[in-house]
């Protein structure tokens, strides 16, 4: 009776956690394909339309862009932190703006209204609005 009441409990144990696990695995994001597709390809520099690029030493990690952001056009806003600037692309991959920054960021932020925040090392500033009006206009 003891062996009987014994293994009832265990397969219920069993049931319990398959069940649990079962529910996780259900309700954990699944993988999605995405089909990669290159949309801005960029050389290093300091130009317009070029990325800046610090290569990596013995005491520095290499540095290059930091962050983007994808407007509601489709236009990409890339930090290109070793040039201190903003640079803004249409869907096509065309330069459409820079926008130079006093700072040298690490992360880029939009709000909903165009409003830039550029992130250094310590705390967010606020960079301006890009109302696109023309180059560095801000």
């Amino acid at each position: 009776m003891f062996k009987m009441k014994r293994l009832l409990q265990l397969t219920l144990i069993v049931l319990v956690l398959v069940w649990v696990l079962g529910s996780l695995a259900y309700a954990m994001p699944q993988p999605q394909k995405v089909n990669g597709e290159v949309v801005l390809s960029l050389e290093v520099g300091s130009g317009p339309g070029q990325v800046g690029f610090t290569p990596d030493g013995p005491e520095i990690f290499p540095l290059g862009p930091e962050s983007f952001e994808i407007g509601k056009d489709g236009a990409i806003y890339l930090l290109d932190s070793t040039n201190r600037r903003i640079q803004c692309f249409d869907a096509a991959g065309n330069l459409r703006d820079i926008i130079p920054l006093q700072i040298r960021g690490v992360d880029l932020q939009m709000a909903g209204d165009n409003t830039f925040y550029v992130l250094d090392e310590t705390r967010w500033h606020t960079q301006g609005r890009f109302e696109g009006k023309g180059p560095g206009y801000l």
